[in-house]
């Protein structure tokens, strides 16, 4: 089993789930966990993205688990920085296998993306900073 430092495994109520569409057509959600103290913004992409949309509203429980992703621009003339949770698995009923590998699809324990591939890697937003 091999151990990814860049591991994030967030739970909380959902808000702002903010469905949109990648220059490319790819379909893309925004939306953020409000977990005790702090808020985590979030990302999913593809058929992720559109569970979440379709099977959550605000207020309601989640835990998701994904990469660290930071981006940065420039506003009047200021470098300014975000981090945000890219999601790569929807946790259900508070279950994961531990003896797993980090970069599987478990689709009986957890919604998740298109295929292992794409777990392993990181989508990048090409629309701006939200």
């Amino acid at each position: 089993m091999s151990f990814d430092i860049n591991t994030l495994h967030v739970s909380g109520t959902v808000s702002q789930i903010r469905p949109i569409q990648t220059r490319s057509g790819i379909a893309m959600t925004q939306f953020r966990i409000q977990s005790w103290k702090e808020e985590v913004r979030c990302v999913a992409f593809r058929e992720l993205a559109n569970q979440i949309v379709d099977d959550y509203e605000n207020g309601d429980r989640i835990e998701v688990k994904g990469r660290m992703q930071s981006s940065n621009w420039e506003k009047d003339g200021v470098r300014v920085y975000s981090y945000q949770c890219n999601v790569q698995h929807l946790i259900e009923n508070g279950s994961q296998s531990a003896e797993s590998e980090p970069s599987e699809c478990r689709r009986s324990d957890e919604r998740s993306c298109d295929s292992p591939n794409h777990c392993n890697s990181v989508q990048d937003y090409q629309g701006g900073p939200f």
